[in-house]
């Protein structure tokens, strides 16, 4: 299993807790600098962690599950709700370390979940987040503002 996190990476923060849990689970990390183009990295990872629990929206998120790789996540924030709309990946707890590596333990064996992303990431991410669905409840709040 080979995971990118993206986020908070910065020492003694939630993004190092991060990744010494994958790295203690049996999983590898892809290290890698900022770039442009993100999807085609993300076309060969097979989870995509947001390690920052500030974070209010997650499009990496989006677009790892859109190229196959399983989306995952802390509890109360954009990218959570995004794991919650799509009905795939994993939802953390950044302050419990004993869940984080308990998840990321079986983050790691669940074949059938990176399975499911393989096959299904692309029309998921699609059918919750693509243009249509995004521009018709953009339209359906605008609809709602006082005139």
């Amino acid at each position: 299993m080979l995971g990118l996190v993206i986020g908070d990476v910065h020492e003694d923060n939630v993004g190092m807790r991060v990744r010494s849990q994958i790295e203690a689970s049996g999983g590898e990390l892809l290290h890698i600098e900022r770039v442009d183009n993100v999807f085609e990295i993300l076309a060969d990872v097979d989870y995509v962690v947001n390690a920052s629990d500030e974070e209010a929206f997650g499009r990496t998120l989006i677009e790892g599950l859109a190229a196959g790789a399983v989306p995952v996540s802390f509890s109360g924030t954009g990218p959570a709700e995004i794991i919650e709309r799509a009905g795939i990946g994993a939802i953390l707890n950044s302050n419990d370390h004993i869940e984080l590596a308990i998840k990321f333990a079986q983050l790691v064996s669940n074949q059938a979940e990176r399975q499911r992303a393989t096959l299904e990431g692309y029309s998921i991410a699609d059918r919750h987040f693509g243009w249509p669905n995004v521009a018709t409840s953009y339209y359906r709040a605008v609809e709602r503002l006082p005139s």
